[in-house]
């Protein structure tokens, strides 16, 4: 019984450890996936905004998962609409398990996140408003056990 009540203690703490990144530009995640399935037309949305475009950042993609997804990789697709309109598009194959069957997600109990770097040393061509859109490519529709997909942007610090 313990146990249970320490949990909710320990996420409050891990979030207050872990949400000080001074470089952390944007951060969000949807949770609108019902019974935990993620369907292919359910595309998640995100609109961050870029002030500085003399700067190298990072890229991840966030995924929240309940332990016991049984897929080794996801596949998704991330469409990137700039503040002008240009848009691009690209494919990614996001590893949940390692080459020794674990997990590379960090489990606490049932939940399970997992954030991939997807893009090192990015550079964003103007300032403003930008429009991600992270759909899955699976064949398996809908991808069941997800809580949340999320983008974060992290801004690599200039080295003096």
């Amino acid at each position: 019984m313990k146990t249970v009540r320490f949990f909710p203690v320990l996420f409050i703490l891990l979030f207050f450890v872990t949400s000080c990144n001074e470089n952390r530009v944007f951060e969000k995640h949807r949770k609108n996936f019902t019974d935990y399935r993620w369907q292919s037309s359910n595309i998640c949305e995100f609109s961050p905004v870029i002030e500085d475009t003399t700067l190298d950042y990072q890229i991840y993609f966030a995924f929240r998962h309940i332990y016991g997804f049984q897929f080794k990789s996801i596949s998704i697709n991330i469409e990137m609409t700039t503040p002008s309109g240009k848009i691009t598009s690209k494919d990614y194959v996001i590893d949940v398990f390692g080459t020794g069957n674990e997990y590379l997600s960090e489990c606490a109990g049932d939940y399970c996140d997992l954030e991939t770097l997807i893009e090192d040393n990015y550079k964003f061509e103007e300032t403003g408003t930008y429009t991600f859109k992270i759909k899955h490519l699976m064949e398996n529709d809908p991808i069941p056990n997800v809580m949340e997909v999320g983008l974060i942007i992290d801004k690599i610090p200039v080295e003096e």
